[in-house]
């Protein structure tokens, strides 16, 4: 995946600005200052990529945890876990789907990373 350029420019910008100088100024050869910046922003995006995708997984991750603590079943002598009751199947398609979408996330962070 490659990064956008709008991701590109946002980052750039606000490295720019962050070194104490004005993104939008114009340099000798046309271009904007933060024009400057896009591969020093490029490596901080495809080295952050993964670290912020993981923390977004979590998110759904925690959605399928949770939904057990509430729902689920975890038998005390085998260990086994699981979700009783009518809703059971739905609970379990969500847990899926759940764990997908994190799967996901964690894929396009590194498709990020790896370029």
């Amino acid at each position: 995946m490659t990064i956008p350029p709008e991701m590109k420019m946002a980052c750039a910008r606000a490295m720019c600005e962050g070194g104490g100088f004005d993104p939008d100024e114009r340099m000798a050869n046309g271009g904007p200052r933060w024009g400057y910046y896009v591969p020093g922003a490029v490596a901080a995006i495809r080295t952050l990529a993964p670290m912020m995708a993981e923390v977004m997984a979590e998110v759904a991750d925690k959605r399928a945890d949770d939904r057990f603590a509430e729902h689920g079943v975890t038998e005390y002598d085998t260990n086994a876990s699981y979700y009783s009751g009518s809703r059971a199947e739905a609970y379990d398609e969500l847990d899926e789907e759940d764990w997908a979408i994190a799967g996901d996330i964690r894929a396009k962070g590194k498709e990020m990373a790896d370029g």
